[in-house]
């Protein structure tokens, strides 16, 4: 009885080896593919989104910029001025 349930119980111990192993190399490549996907889709929604706030950005800087050209010289100065004397102040 013995010669006959020692190898059947090694058959099926290899058979569940053999297949759990399969079943970890497919869960695996899944896992990678689930994870490749995912940093991918992340890094171009990253980008676009970036790429979206720096357009504003500068949009927004070079209105501020324009902005500041509109106004005379003479009164860039005086507010120059002020700005170093309360920086002084702080000081």
């Amino acid at each position: 009885m013995k010669h006959i349930i020692v190898p059947w119980m090694r058959d099926v111990e290899n058979m569940l080896i053999t297949d759990f192993l399969g079943y970890m190399d497919q869960t695996n490549l899944v896992n990678v593919s689930i994870y490749t996907t995912l940093l991918v889709a992340i890094i171009l929604l990253y980008f676009l989104v970036w790429r979206n706030f720096e357009d504003k950005m500068l949009d927004s800087l070079q209105r501020s910029v324009d902005l500041i050209n509109l106004i005379p010289e003479n009164l860039k100065f005086y507010i120059i001025q002020k700005l170093n004397e309360e920086e002084e102040k702080k000081d």
